[in-house]
C-alpha cells in the first residue's frame, strides 16, 4: 500500500470481515483465529492514529447496536439518547486527550499538518461556496488551484485529508447536501439493518444474525476514516460505500443463515 493508514484501514476492514465469519461459522474456527490474530498484529504494527480511533468507533457502534437489539422495539426511544450522548462524549474525549495520546504512538497533535491543510483548502472553497471548483478527484498537482496548493516538506498532496473537505472545494454546498443525504440514509438503513428483529420464518421466531451488521460496522469504518482522509471518494472505498449504499436500499435483511464451514 506504500502507506501506513491505507494499510491499516484494509487491516480494519478484513478485521470486520473475519469476525463475523467467526460468528457465524463460515470459516473453520482455526483459520478464523489466524486470521483475526494476523490483523490484529498488522493493525497493532502500523501505528495508525486515525484508523485506531476509527476501530474505537467501529467497537462503541457493535456495542450500542448488540444493547439495542436486547431492548424491545416499543422502548428504543428511550435508550437512543444515551447512546448519542456516549458518540458526542467519545468525540470531545478524542479531541481533548489527542496531545496526551497521540505522542504515544509517534503521532503529532495536529494530526500529522492536516489542520494546516484543512484551513488552506477551506479558505480556497469559499472562493466558491455553492457549486464549488469542479470534481477532479485526486488533485491534479499541475492545474489551478490545485497547483501546489498543499505542499509539505517537500510532498505535494492530491487530496485534503478529509472527504468532506474535499466535497466542498470540488462540490460546494450543493455537493456536501447530496453526499450527506446519501450518508444518512445509508447509515439509517444499515442500523435499520442491524438491530431490528428478523422476520419469523413459518411463524417460529427467527434468531439476530452477526451479518446483519455488517454494513454498519464498514460504514462506520469509511465514515470515521473520512474525518482523515478523501479515501471516500476514491476508488476502492467509494465502490464499497455504493455496494453497502445499494445493498441495504434493495435488499435490506439476509435471505437466511448463512452455510456453516465444516469443523
Amino acid at each position: 500500500m506504500g502507506n501506513r493508514n491505507l494499510l491499516a484501514f484494509l487491516v480494519l476492514l478484513a478485521l470486520i470481515v473475519f469476525a463475523i465469519e467467526w460468528v457465524e461459522k463460515t470459516r473453520r474456527p482455526v483459520s478464523s483465529a489466524v486470521w483475526i490474530a494476523l490483523a490484529l498484529l498488522e493493525h497493532g504494527l502500523t501505528r495508525s492514529a486515525t484508523v485506531l480511533m476509527a476501530t474505537i468507533a467501529v467497537g462503541f457502534v457493535l456495542v450500542v447496536a448488540l444493547l439495542i437489539r436486547r431492548v424491545p422495539v416499543e422502548r428504543r426511544l428511550v435508550v437512543y439518547p444515551f447512546g448519542i450522548a456516549g458518540v458526542v462524549i467519545l468525540a470531545v474525549l478524542s479531541i481533548r486527550l489527542a496531545d496526551v495520546f497521540f505522542p504515544l504512538i509517534g503521532r503529532s497533535d495536529n494530526l500529522t499538518g492536516r489542520l494546516a491543510i484543512w484551513d488552506t483548502v477551506v479558505d480556497l472553497a469559499w472562493q466558491h461556496p455553492w457549486g464549488g471548483w469542479g470534481w477532479i478527484s485526486y488533485w491534479a498537482p499541475w492545474v489551478e488551484p490545485f497547483k501546489n496548493l498543499i505542499v509539505q516538506d517537500g510532498t505535494v498532496y492530491l487530496q485534503a485529508h478529509n472527504a468532506w473537505i474535499d466535497i466542498f472545494l470540488q462540490l460546494g454546498v450543493v455537493g456536501l447536501f447530496v453526499f450527506g443525504c446519501l450518508i444518512a440514509a445509508t447509515t439509517v438503513r444499515s442500523w435499520w439493518m442491524a438491530v431490528d428483529p428478523p422476520s419469523p420464518v413459518v411463524g417460529a421466531p427467527t434468531p439476530f444474525q452477526a451479518i446483519s451488521l455488517l454494513p454498519l460496522l464498514l460504514l462506520t469504518a469509511l465514515v470515521i476514516q473520512s474525518l482523515t482522509e478523501s479515501r471516500l471518494l476514491l476508488e476502492g472505498n467509494f465502490l464499497l460505500l455504493a455496494l453497502l449504499a445499494t445493498k441495504v436500499k434493495l435488499d435490506p435483511l439476509p435471505l437466511g443463515p448463512p452455510p456453516r464451514a465444516l469443523r
